[in-house]
């Protein structure tokens, strides 16, 4: 296995790709598609890597017309959402003294049957080390919601279930849910298994390092990196390992 950690192929066969269809993902696309139906809200929450983010833009691709913003960490707050969206729907940019005027202006604009997922939306929060964190962000991209009659979805990490459980009224309105603190085993079979791998021992042993690693962006990885210690461009199970030892000396 050692001998392989340095052993690159300039030219493996083309690995395959695309969107894999695991529970969870299957299980966030089933609550885009409600929230949407429905004009209603939807959490999505879990750990890294469990394929939030892949879902929300396959979804995307069902419907062009929805709206996706990804917040940023430190760009929190109402002003800076109500920023992105106007962007987005090129309208003027909002004033800071009447963000209610810029709310009823987006609402008139997204209407009904309109949908807007908010990617990292934990980020919509603004941390105070200090003191309580300012949740007005999440409660006006609400009110948004409901004074335009279309869906939103909330997506993020845990923290996001956090923030949101001490906003009751958001808290009874983000339903139906898919929370999912770890990344599952089953979703990296089905992944893995969309690449070629289905060696069980060596899917196990990915699956228990991804709950550490990054889920399935560490699966990614790991089967990448072993298609370049192949010599045949069909990785051995000793060059899945070889990529999980290579990986885990590289993060220490």
């Amino acid at each position: 296995m050692s001998g392989n950690v340095h052993r690159f192929k300039s030219e493996p066969p083309p690995a395959p790709g695309g969107f894999v269809e695991t529970d969870t993902a299957r299980a966030i696309l089933r609550a885009l598609h409600r929230a949407r139906a429905k004009e209603k809200m939807t959490l999505i929450a879990g750990a890294p890597g469990i394929g939030k983010s892949r879902a929300l833009h396959r979804f995307h691709d069902e419907a062009p017309d929805m709206l996706i913003h990804s917040a940023i960490s430190g760009e929190g707050g109402v002003y800076n959402v109500a920023r992105a969206l106007c962007g987005m729907l090129d309208l003027r940019p909002p004033k800071p003294s009447d963000l209610s005027e810029t709310r009823r202006r987006l609402a008139e604009a997204i209407g009904a049957g309109g949908f807007v997922a908010i990617d990292e939306a934990q980020y919509l929060v603004q941390r105070n080390p200090k003191g309580r964190d300012d949740t007005a962000a999440l409660e006006w991209v609400r009110a948004l919601s409901e004074e335009g009659c279309f869906g939103v979805a909330l997506v993020g990490d845990m923290s996001l279930v956090h923030a949101i459980a001490e906003l009751p009224q958001l808290d009874r309105r983000t339903h139906p849910r898919v929370v999912v603190p770890v990344s599952e085993a089953s979703d990296v079979a089905a992944f893995c298994a969309a690449r070629g791998l289905t060696e069980k021992r060596v899917i196990d042993r990915i699956a228990t390092k991804a709950r550490r690693f990054g889920g399935l962006g560490y699966v990614a990885e790991i089967l990448s990196d072993a298609r370049d210690f192949s010599d045949t461009g069909v990785p051995s199970a000793e060059d899945f390992y070889a990529a999980m030892q290579m990986f885990e000396e590289g993060c220490r």
